[in-house]
C-alpha cells in the first residue's frame, strides 16, 4: 500500500499551544490578499518564509530578517515597542511605527483574536513606560552639571530624577544638544521671552535651535563669520542672524549664548566681556560652550554675573544620563517578563477550563 503524500509544511497542524503561539508561517487570511492592504500583508508573509527563490527580490533582503517564535516573539515585540530595541535607547517614534503597522493589518484583515491581543497589550505597555515619568523637572538630567560661575566653580543644577521601576526613560537626555538647553532652562527658568545669541551655523547650533522651538523660545539671533550661513539657518526657524562683527552689541542684550563654532581661538574674552557685565549692571548672562576648542574663554566665569558650561561638563551629564537610561531599561525588561507572563496566563486559561470540563 502506498503511504499518503507527506503534506506540505505550510499545512501541517499546529501543535497545542497555537492558541498562544500562532505560527509566523501561517499564510494570512483569505480577505488579507484583497486590495493594496492585503497585498502588503501578502508580501510581509512570504517575507517570513524560510529560504526564498534566490530569484525572488526577498532574497536580498533575507540576511537581514529573523524569525521569533512563543514566547521569544512575545519579549521581541513588547522590547521594540519599549524603545529597548532601538540603536537610542528608549527612542519614541518607533512605537508609533508599530502602532501605524498593526492598523494597516487590522484593516487587511489580516490579524486574529490572539495577535490583536499580543499587539494591544504591547502598545499599552510602550505607552506606559514612556507616560511614567516621576517629574521632568528642568530637563531631567540624571546629575547636574557644576558651571563656573563668579568666584569659582559652582555647585550646579539640581540633580534631576534617579531611575525608578516607573521612570521615563527618555527623561534621561543624552544629546549635546538637549542637554545644552536643559541647563540654561536649569539657570534662566522658563526661556521664552529671553534673548538668545546663538554662535555657529553648524550642525550642532541647528540641533540646539530645535530644542529652543519647543520650548517656545522666538527671540533668537544666529551669528556666524559667514553672514550668509547665519541668514540660512536663521530663516530656516524664524529667527534674525547677524555677523560675528556685530558679536559686541549682541553681546549687551543678550541672556543666554550657545556656542558651537569651528573657531580656533575664544570668540568671547574675560577682557571683551568684562566692560559689557559692567554695563548691564544686575542682568546676568549663562554661556554654554559646545565648541571644541572652546569658543568662550574660561576666565570669563571669574566675572560677577556669569555662568558658564563648557562641553566637558555637558559630556558628564550625557554619560549619567546614558547610565540612568540603561538601569531604567532593566526595570523595564523586569516589567516585560511580567507582562508576557500574565499574557500568557490569561490566554491559556480558558482552554484549561474547556479541558477540565
Amino acid at each position: 500500500m502506498t503511504a499518503p503524500p507527506t503534506r506540505p509544511s505550510s499545512l501541517r497542524a499546529e501543535p497545542a499551544s497555537s492558541h498562544i503561539f500562532p505560527s509566523l508561517r501561517a499564510e494570512p487570511p483569505k480577505a488579507a490578499q484583497r486590495g493594496n492592504l492585503g497585498q502588503q500583508a501578502a508580501v510581509l508573509g512570504t517575507m517570513a518564509e524560510a529560504s526564498p527563490p534566490v530569484t525572488s527580490p526577498v532574497a536580498s533582503v533575507t540576511p537581514y530578517l529573523y524569525h521569533h517564535t512563543g514566547t521569544q516573539a512575545l519579549k521581541h515585540l513588547y522590547r521594540v515597542v519599549a524603545g529597548l530595541d532601538s540603536l537610542v535607547l528608549g527612542e519614541t517614534e518607533i512605537l508609533g511605527q508599530v502602532a501605524r503597522a498593526y492598523d494597516t493589518a487590522l484593516q487587511a484583515q489580516a490579524t486574529d483574536r490572539t495577535l490583536n491581543v499580543w499587539f494591544q497589550r504591547a502598545l499599552a505597555l510602550g505607552k506606559q513606560v514612556r507616560s511614567s515619568a516621576g517629574g521632568n523637572g528642568a530637563g531631567g538630567n540624571g546629575g547636574g552639571a557644576g558651571g563656573s560661575s563668579a568666584g569659582g566653580n559652582g555647585s550646579g543644577p539640581n540633580a534631576g530624577p534617579s531611575a525608578t521601576p516607573t521612570a521615563d526613560i527618555n527623561q534621561f537626555h543624552t544629546s549635546v544638544g538637549r542637554i545644552a538647553v536643559d541647563l540654561a532652562e536649569q539657570e534662566l527658568g522658563d526661556l521664552t521671552g529671553r534673548q538668545i545669541l546663538i554662535l555657529g551655523a553648524g550642525e550642532m547650533c541647528e540641533l540646539t535651535m530645535k530644542h529652543l522651538i519647543k520650548r517656545a523660545a522666538s527671540l533668537c539671533m544666529v551669528s556666524n563669520r559667514s553672514l550668509g550661513k547665519a541668514q540660512e539657518l536663521a530663516a530656516r526657524y524664524g529667527f534674525d542672524a547677524c555677523s560675528l562683527d556685530d558679536l559686541q552689541s549682541c553681546l549687551n542684550t543678550a541672556d543666554l549664548v550657545f556656542s558651537a563654532t569651528s573657531s580656533q581661538h575664544c570668540l568671547v574674552t574675560r577682557q571683551q566681556l568684562e566692560p559689557i557685565m559692567q554695563a548691564r549692571r544686575d542682568r546676568p548672562i549663562v554661556f554654554i560652550d559646545m565648541a571644541v576648542p572652546r569658543d568662550i574663554d574660561p576666565q570669563v566665569a571669574g566675572l560677577l554675573g556669569v555662568r558658564c558650561f563648557d562641553i566637558k561638563q555637558i559630556r558628564e551629564v550625557s554619560e549619567k544620563n546614558r547610565a540612568l537610561r540603561e538601569q531604567a531599561a532593566a526595570a523595564i525588561e523586569s516589567l516585560i517578563d511580567e507582562k508576557i507572563a500574565e499574557l500568557i496566563s490569561s490566554l491559556a486559561a480558558p482552554q484549561l477550563r474547556e479541558a477540565a470540563s
